[in-house]
């Protein structure tokens, strides 16, 4: 749950 987010959230980062 919380672990997805933040994953999700680095690859929000990597994409920019």
């Amino acid at each position: 749950e919380l672990n997805l987010i933040k994953t999700q959230m680095a690859n929000s980062s990597k994409l920019k």
